[in-house]
C-alpha cells in the first residue's frame, strides 16, 4: 500500500496561483489528519499518532528512527513549533532514543518523545540506562511489529524472501515494555 499524498489525482487551474495553493494544501491536511482515515490496515499507527496529539503538548519534541513505522508519523504528526523533529536522514537504525536524550539535554524545559520501532530498540534501547543514570526525562513509543520490517520488506521486495518475513514473526520477540520496571 503507498502511502503518498492522493495529489496526483488533483487537476486545478486558476489565474492566481494562491488559489492552487490552498486547494493543495487542504487536500494535504485532509490526507494527513490522523482523526480523518479510513483506510484497513493503518488504523493502529495512526490511533497511536492520534493519542500523541491528544496527549502531548505542542511544544513537544519528537525523534524518530528509520523503520516503516515513520511513515506513519510523518504522515499523521504535525509539527507546529520549529525545532520540534529530529529525525535520521539516511535511514538510520536506532536512532531516535539516543536523539531524544540529547533533545532533552539540548532543551530542557520541552517534553521530548522518541518514537522507535521494535527493531530499532534493540539496536540502542540501552541507552535507556544513560537516561535513568543522569536523571533524563523522555519517553519512548515503541511500534512493534515482531521484525526488521524495512530490511524484511526489501529483502522479500528484491529476493522474493517472504519466508524471512513470515519466520520472523513466527519467533519470540523482545518485549520493551519489560524494561520500564527496569529503569
Amino acid at each position: 500500500m503507498a502511502v503518498t499524498p492522493p495529489l496526483d489525482n488533483v487537476v486545478h487551474i486558476d489565474i492566481d496561483p494562491g488559489v492552487l495553493a490552498e486547494a493543495v494544501h487542504a487536500e494535504y491536511m485532509a490526507w494527513s489528519d490522523a482523526g480523518n482515515l479510513d483506510e484497513p490496515g493503518l488504523r493502529s499507527a495512526r490511533e497511536v499518532v492520534a493519542c500523541m496529539a491528544a496527549e502531548l503538548p505542542r511544544e513537544a519534541v519528537i525523534t524518530n528512527d528509520a523503520g516503516n513505522f515513520a511513515a506513519f508519523l510523518h504522515r499523521f504528526w504535525r509539527y507546529e513549533i520549529p525545532r520540534s523533529q529530529v529525525a535520521p536522514t539516511s535511514g538510520a537504525m536506532g536512532y531516535a532514543v539516543p536523539a531524544a536524550i540529547g533533545a532533552k539535554l539540548a532543551q530542557p524545559e520541552r517534553p521530548v518523545v522518541a518514537v522507535v520501532g521494535d527493531g530499532g530498540m534493540l539496536m540502542t534501547g540501552q541507552e535507556l540506562e544513560t537516561a535513568v543514570r543522569y536523571g533524563i526525562d523522555i519517553t519512548v513509543i515503541v511500534l512493534s511489529n515482531g521484525l526488521y520490517g524495512t530490511i524484511a520488506m526489501h529483502q522479500a521486495r528484491r529476493f522474493g524472501r517472504c519466508q524471512a518475513w513470515i519466520s520472523a514473526r513466527s519467533t519470540s520477540r523482545p518485549m520493551p515494555v519489560r524494561w520500564a520496571p527496569a529503569a
